[in-house]
């Protein structure tokens, strides 16, 4: 199932109002960091199933139990030792916070539990979600646009925008893909 054209514009712009609510933008930024200090997210490690990557959970009225928060987004303790596990750690976090933002809707409490299973609609969402705000197609096109960038082969080309926004390889081609960027 691929997400329709009108429903990829709407997460776009969505995605594009929060980096400019918090001026966010820098490629690479600490998502982190941003999550904890501007959303109050809690950001923890949990041992979960290997077809879990992550969870989320959102209680808009009490702190959620054994924790002082009302926001946490949980990622698969397993993953640690993964190659590329900060760019992974980054797009999973950057998926979970992406639910919170299209599908918690008016529920007070929200929960959402990440498996290995993504062709749901849900799911191709908050991906494209993350991609476009872990790699936002405006800073993408800048930097495109420099001349040392373009002379760049372009395997080399990816691989520098992958390590600009701290994304894996194949996230970054994938984005690319999206913006119609491949040569």
């Amino acid at each position: 199932m691929e997400l329709d054209t009108k429903r990829k514009q709407e997460i776009e712009e969505i995605a594009s109002r929060k980096l400019k609510e918090f001026d966010l933008n820098t490629a690479g930024f600490d998502l982190i960091r941003f999550l904890q200090e501007k959303e109050n997210f809690k950001i923890a490690w949990d041992n979960m199933e290997d077809d879990t990557t992550g969870f989320v959970i959102v209680n808009d009225e009490q702190d959620i139990p054994g924790t002082n928060s009302r926001k946490i987004i949980a990622i698969n303790s397993n993953l640690l030792h993964e190659q590329f596990f900060i760019q992974r750690r980054r797009f999973i976090v950057a998926h979970e916070y992406a639910h919170t933002q299209l599908h918690k809707k008016e529920k007070k409490l929200y929960a959402h539990r990440d498996i290995s299973k993504k062709d749901t609609c849900e799911e191709k969402e908050a991906d494209f979600f993350a991609s476009c705000f872990l790699m936002p197609k405006d800073l993408i096109k800048a930097q495109l646009q420099k001349e040392e960038v373009q002379k760049m082969e372009e395997n080399r080309k990816i691989q520098y925008l992958a390590e600009l926004f701290n994304v894996t390889i194949k996230k970054m081609k994938n984005r690319l893909l999206e913006l119609k960027y491949n040569d």
